[in-house]
Formats: structure tokens, sequence, C-alpha cells
């Protein structure tokens, strides 16, 4: 699924204390006309010490004409991750703000002079001092030199750039990583430069660099340590105008001027939300059309499903226009223009949105009610069967990448997949296991998990040796021996949409779908591995009596349906291709003859 887009990285980190998993998350929109008249904005500048980082914070503060705040907090350096702040309370000299997609608030009060805000930050049940200052802009940094190289772990690639940069007014050089495979840019490192040679370490992930300068001083040869591993990594001076901020192009993304006509549509759902997307039809016709409604996968994401510089959907809606065929495409709740809170709905919510969506289309002179369907990805996959289980008016849907099996088995193949390929021994694997089904347990089944064994009380050393059913006895032990670190991952899967993901069956769904259905998979998908789900995805299927189903599988490709050589998350952005031509073309084919049936 691709809200674990970044679980699994080997160098970088899991979830930063800001960003949201797939860094998407944006202010809800509101229609200005309804909103209070601006007076004023106010910035201020802090640095957050959580232990194993400082970051950057801007606080944005905007005093409305009827006397009430809004704001926003930037994290400087998580890449300009935006957080809405949902209520802000000012009372004399003290201040409150909530943050309810980070889990977070500050609570502080201001100086007798008030250009200071002294208080506390509070976030995933932690509390850290925060102090910040009132500025007039946020100092620039100036960019003095840049390294490139690419480290090989196992079977994986990481392409590094290094950049060192030195900020207004200031002697000391700062150091920034971009790690290209995995799509993250300008993680902040603890530098120390000398005639010799530079080294740096990440201390969100524990990884370190020590290296010298060749005698031209173009090349730094050193070792990349991180847990036990340690890498031999060469880095090459490069010239500033050689810098970039993604590692290849995207050449199947359309640029405009587009072959199809677009018109914005903002659509009521549920609760106030309103639902934002992008309706193509193709150029030169008037309809009515068949639409498809593309459905993104986990995470909050925009109406193009753009994961590392790729926009699957604006590709397919390319695609399927020039056949012919509509396509709407929209942001999920909370990201880029259309409002609601992502963090707080799940999978059945995304559902309805879904369901209120088709409901509009079909009212519009442009589009063809009887030709309507539904193109998921991943999680748009699971939300795909379960409209389609509810409405007969569906012509067609397409599953990519789609889930057949209770979430709970998803996450724990998943984890499996991704750490074997890695190259992690069975032992840790069998450990790893442990550890999650534990922690999923206690999310989902507490009575049973409290009548167990606590993570503190982790299985000891038996006598007889060094393993207790199987599994190697000290790895178990030093993946628990840290409670705060198990307790992260219990809150981790403990958000709305986890809970009702790992509880969730799609086979329930996928049992009464009437409609004819295409399921395609990648055959090195770690993400949703076709051994678990296929045979799954087939039973159901065909217990729904549906006399139209087609599932494939295409071997060489990944979760996002690119040709690949390991099937490894760090792969997505080094990849050129958005998606396997074959795939797309199988998509446009299947669904332009589904479509005309019903003519």
């Amino acid at each position: 699924m691709n809200r674990h887009v970044r679980s699994s990285c080997l160098l970088v980190i899991g979830c930063l204390i800001l960003a949201n998993p797939c860094g998407l998350m944006a202010s809800p929109q509101v229609d200005a006309d309804s909103s209070p008249k601006q007076v004023s904005e106010e910035m201020w500048l802090g640095t957050l010490d959580v232990g194993l980082a400082k970051l950057r914070l801007a606080l944005y503060l905007t005093l409305q004409e009827d006397g009430s705040y809004s704001g926003r907090v930037v994290s400087l350096d998580q890449q300009n991750a935006t957080i809405p702040c949902d209520s802000i309370v000012v009372n004399d000299a003290k201040i409150q703000i909530k943050m309810s997609t980070a889990f977070a608030q500050f609570e502080g009060a201001y100086n007798e002079d008030r250009n200071e805000l002294h208080g506390t930050w509070s976030q995933a049940g932690r509390n850290y001092p925060l102090r910040f200052q009132r500025a007039e802009k946020i100092p620039s940094r100036q960019l003095v030199e840049a390294w490139r190289g690419t480290l090989v772990a196992g079977p994986q690639k990481f392409a590094f750039q290094l950049r060192l940069l030195r900020e207004e007014g200031g002697e000391t050089l700062i150091g920034e990583l971009d790690s290209f495979n995995e799509g993250v840019n300008g993680i902040p490192v603890d530098l120390q430069k000398t005639e010799n040679g530079l080294t740096f370490k990440i201390n969100l992930s524990g990884a370190e660099f020590a290296g010298q300068f060749a005698e031209d001083g173009a090349k730094l040869r050193g070792f990349w340590k991180q847990g036990a591993g340690k890498f031999p990594l060469e880095f090459e001076k490069i010239s500033l105008e050689k810098v970039h901020t993604r590692m290849v192009d995207r050449p199947q993304t359309p640029q405009p001027p587009y072959r199809f006509r677009e018109v914005e549509l903002s659509i009521p759902t549920v609760a106030g939300v309103v639902i934002s997307g992008t309706l193509a039809t193709p150029q030169n016709s008037e309809g009515p059309f068949p639409v498809v409604v593309t459905v993104t996968g986990s995470g909050p994401q925009d109406r193009d499903e753009t994961l590392f510089d790729h926009k699957l959907f604006l590709v397919l809606t390319d695609a399927l226009t020039a056949r012919g065929i509509a396509v709407f495409r929209y942001d999920e709740r909370g990201v880029g223009k259309s409002t609601g809170n992502y963090l707080q709905a799940n999978t059945k919510d995304f559902a309805e949105d879904v369901g209120l969506i088709l409901d509009q289309l079909a009212q519009r002179p442009e589009i063809d009610r009887r030709r309507m369907a539904i193109l998921g990805h991943s999680e748009g996959g699971i939300i795909a069967p379960m409209v389609a289980a509810r409405r007969s008016d569906l012509a067609a849907i397409v599953l990519l990448a789609g889930t057949s099996v209770p979430g709970e088995e998803i996450l724990l193949d998943q984890a499996r997949a991704m750490a074997r390929v890695s190259g992690a021994s069975e032992k840790i694997l069998d450990a790893q296991e442990q550890l999650l089904r534990r922690a999923i347990q206690e999310v989902l089944r507490p009575e049973q998990a409290n009548a167990s064994e606590k993570p503190q009380d982790a299985p000891r050393k038996s006598a007889e040796g060094g393993e207790i059913g199987g599994v190697d006895a000290e790895a178990i032990e030093k993946a628990l021996s840290d409670p705060a670190n198990y307790q992260a991952l219990v809150a981790q899967i403990s958000t709305p949409w986890m809970r009702y993901f790992l509880g969730h069956d799609p086979a329930q769904d996928l049992r009464i779908v009437k409609c004819p259905t295409l399921a395609l998979f990648g055959e090195k998908d770690l993400q949703v591995t076709p051994t678990l789900n296929v045979p799954s995805m087939r039973s159901a299927l065909e217990a729904a009596d549906n006399s139209d189903i087609e599932i494939q599988v295409f071997e060489g490709l990944n979760h996002l349906f690119q040709r690949c050589n390991t099937g490894l998350m760090t792969e997505y952005a080094s990849i050129s291709e958005t998606i396997d031509t074959e795939v797309l073309e199988k998509i446009g084919d299947w669904l332009e003859t589904r479509l005309a049936r019903r003519q």
C-alpha cells in the first residue's frame, strides 16, 4: 500500500515527526468569499529539539477581521512539510495551537515585548520545550559545494547528493543529503569538514559516513555505517550547475497544452467535506462520454497520485481520453483543494466519497451514466469493490494491485517480503514478524494482548539454547528491549485508517461484485504480493458468479507497475517509467471493450 512508501527505507527514516507519510498534506482550502478577511500575518521561527534531530519550524499566525486566528506550521528541514492549525486560541499572554493532522499541539506564552513565544510542543505523548521568535523572513542558505555518490547495500542501490550550504550571515557549513531513490530531499546531517576529509551523521536514522579526500580533492572515499552494516561509498564533487532535486525525468508525464479538455469540479460529499477534482474529456468530441473515476492508494494523495514525481493518474488520463473515455481524478480529503481531515477517516469513508462522486457525475450532460467505471490502485483497489458491491450501475472496475485478504495479513506479508529481498535472515524475519503480530494484537484485540506477555516481558533465552519456538531469542529481545520503540510502533498502527485496514477483509465485497472486473498485479510487487492475493482474489470473484473477470500478473513489475530489478521501494524514484506500456495498453483495451458494450 502506498501509505508505507517510506516505512522500509534502509537509510533515511520512517515517519518524520512533522511530515505525514507521503508528504502531501496541505491546508484545506475554502471559498474565499466565505472566509473571514485577513488583517495581518506574523511569522515566528523556532527550532524543535527532539533529541535525534533539531528541526527548524516556521509558524505563521494570521489575524482575521473578526478577531480569530488561523495558521500553519512549516517544517523547513522536512521538505517544507506543512501542518494546518485546526484551532488557535490567544488569551492575553498565552496561546494554544492544535494540529490534529499531526496529532500535535503547542502551548506557550508571550514575553513582555511579545516578540518571543516560550512553550511546549506535544506530539505522540511526548513533550518538547520550544521557543519561537518573531521574524521578518527565513534566513536564506547559499549553496557552496556539492557531492554525488551511489551506495550499494546488498541488492539495493541509493543515489545520494550531499549539499554543503552556508546560512545568511553565518560561517558554519550546513549539510543536507538528498536520497533520490527514496524521493527525499534535504535530510539534515551533522557535518564536520577538515582539510583531509569529511564526516556526517544522520541522527534520525543512526547512519553515518566518514571519508577522506583524494589528492586532487575531486573524490571523497569512505564508508557508510548503519546498524551492523558497513558499506564502501565514494562521492564525486560536482559543479553547482549540476545540482538537481530529482534523479531522472518522467518522459510519460503529459505536458500542457494537453490533448484533452479539463474542467474543475467541487463535489460535496458528507459532513461538510468537499472533494475537488478534474474532469478530463476527449478533445474532439462532445459526448456523452463513458467515464472512469480514478481512486488513489493509501496515504493522503493528490488527484494525480503523485509519488516521487510520477503522476500515474495523469498518464492514465492522457491514455484513456485518447480512446474517447472521460476521466475524473480528485484530491483526497484534506489534500490540495479538497476539504476534510484525512487522518480522521478510513477506507469506508473514502468509499462513500467515491459513491457520491459517481452520483454527481451521472447528472452531468457530458457523461453517459450507463458507462461509468472505477479504476483503483492499491487501497483504491479495495475501495472499488466496496462501491461496486453496493450499486448496480457500474459498467466495470479495474483493480491495480488491489488486495483480497485482511489487512493484518497484508501488513505481515509486506514486512516479510521487503525484509527478505533486503537481505534479512530468516531469524530476523521471524523476530520482526513476532514483534509486529504482538503490536497488531494490542491494537485489534487488546483483551488478548493484556492476557499475554507485555513487550517488556519479552521472551528470554531458554536454558536449552538460544531459540524459542524456532525464533532467535536474542533478536527478539533486541527488537523489544526499548518499550518506547514498541509503543511508537503501536501508535503508528493505531490511527483510524490503520485500525480499519487491519481488520477489513476485501474478499467480503469481492464475493458480491457482479460487474466486469480486471485485476492486475506486478510479479515483483512487495507491498501487495501476487502470491498472497491472486488466489483469494480469483476465489472471491468466482464465488460472486461474476461472468466477466480477468486477472493477470505482469512479470518484472513492481507495486507501481514499473519494470524493476528488486521490487523494493527504493527503486521507485530512480525508474524513469511511470507505468509499463503493456499495462497501459491492457487497461485501455479492456476498458474500451467493456464500456462499448453498455452503449
